[in-house]
């Protein structure tokens, strides 16, 4: 098991970290496919061109949709599918664009989600896009805040991406950890790199803790992803 890359090394790197590809980020944390449970019977493999033509239409509908990126998106829908999740967790749904990638890729392992936004509008229109997207039956909505949503919520899930506020980050893993997240759990926090100074506190939390293999990976050279791993045994 590789030791984490802490962002102090990174900054000698032009101050980020950047792998290539996804083999090269699950090679570093350590996981292999013979490391995640068998998956149940998988569905018909969903047509992405028709999701991504979706997709692309949003970003053309006025407000920024777009959370990230459409290549950290798919970044998403490849991890969700790597670590062949089962239950999911998203804290920031905003308008359901990383929650369609992240559901495409659990429809495949059979899994589900369940995605908590603070703000009702964006509730709205997170379901209108992931009913447009057919994916709607493997997506559960929570509106309010999720510092208190998190008390309510029976775990273990597999994956977790946390994109919403930054200092709030502490206090979801205390939430979540050890009793809400799996033996071999994978946390995913967007801004890694943009936002690295606003969740310093937690990367440099996650960074010391031994039971987990953290890394920051990119899939646009422009901002990133710190994916920490639960090292199980």
């Amino acid at each position: 098991m590789s030791h984490p890359i802490r962002l102090s090394e990174a900054t000698r790197l032009d101050r980020r970290v950047f792998l290539s590809g996804m083999t090269g980020a699950l090679s570093l944390l350590g996981l292999r496919a013979a490391d995640a449970p068998p998956s149940r019977t998988r569905p018909p493999v969903r047509d992405m061109a028709a999701l991504e033509k979706l997709i692309a239409s949003m970003a053309n509908e006025g407000p920024p949709w777009l959370a990230v990126p459409p290549a950290e998106g798919r970044l998403l829908k490849l991890m969700a599918g790597a670590v062949r999740a089962h239950r999911a967790l998203e804290i920031g749904t905003a308008h359901g664009y990383a929650a369609m990638w992240l559901a495409a890729g659990l429809e495949e392992t059979g899994g589900r989600l369940i995605t908590i936004e603070i703000l009702a509008e964006r509730v709205v229109l997170a379901r209108r896009h992931v009913e447009a997207a057919g994916l709607n039956p493997l997506v559960t909505f929570k509106e309010g805040d999720a510092h208190k949503i998190l008390a309510t919520l029976d775990g273990p899930f597999d994956l977790v991406y946390l994109n919403a506020d930054k200092d709030g980050l502490p206090d979801y893993f205390r939430q979540l950890f050890p009793n809400k997240l799996s033996s071999s759990a994978l946390l995913v926090v967007y801004g890694a790199i943009k936002q690295r100074e606003k969740m310093q506190s937690y990367l440099d939390m996650i960074m010391r803790r031994e039971d987990f293999t953290t890394v920051v990976v990119s899939a646009t050279l422009e901002d990133g992803f710190c994916l920490s791993l639960r090292r199980s045994g």
